[in-house]
């Protein structure tokens, strides 16, 4: 096993230069939204996924509307959950969905000393345990 290169965005010299920290976490980001996930086995519209978790809730009337944002329901609001929920299928923003990492944060993402852009190590080894996971809930023969 080999060290990792590079340090780590949390490190000073990067806290202490916001323009070049800023640079790198945008091409970071970016790197992970150009990666094809058209094949991926899942699917990935987490709107779709909520839509029907929402409507599920509403048909078996389990939405409290005594726990939802204020003015929600009522006077100039929508006048039960069934109409928020029909508002929320007629309205759906447009999703580009894009591959994601679950804990982007400064400590998990380095970049070469020469302050360039480099290898997301973390990123990296993250999508491949995602990888491996799907495969294994999710093998060839099932898709």
């Amino acid at each position: 096993m080999t060290k990792i290169k590079g340090n780590m965005l949390c490190d000073e010299k990067y806290m202490n230069n916001p323009d070049l920290l800023l640079e790198i976490i945008s091409e970071s980001i970016q790197m992970l939204w150009k990666v094809d996930i058209h094949n991926c086995p899942i699917s990935a519209s987490l709107l779709e996924n909520r839509l029907k978790q929402a409507r599920y809730n509403v048909e078996h009337n389990l939405v409290n509307i005594n726990d939802v944002e204020p003015d929600t329901f009522g006077p100039n609001a929508f006048k039960d959950p069934f109409e928020l929920l029909s508002w929320l299928e007629n309205n759906k923003p447009q999703q580009d969905i894009v591959l994601t990492h679950g804990d982007f944060c400064l400590p998990n993402v380095f970049a070469m000393e020469n302050l360039n852009f480099s290898k997301k190590i973390y990123l990296l080894l993250s999508a491949l345990e995602v990888s491996l996971c799907l495969l294994s809930k999710y093998p060839p023969s099932s898709r």
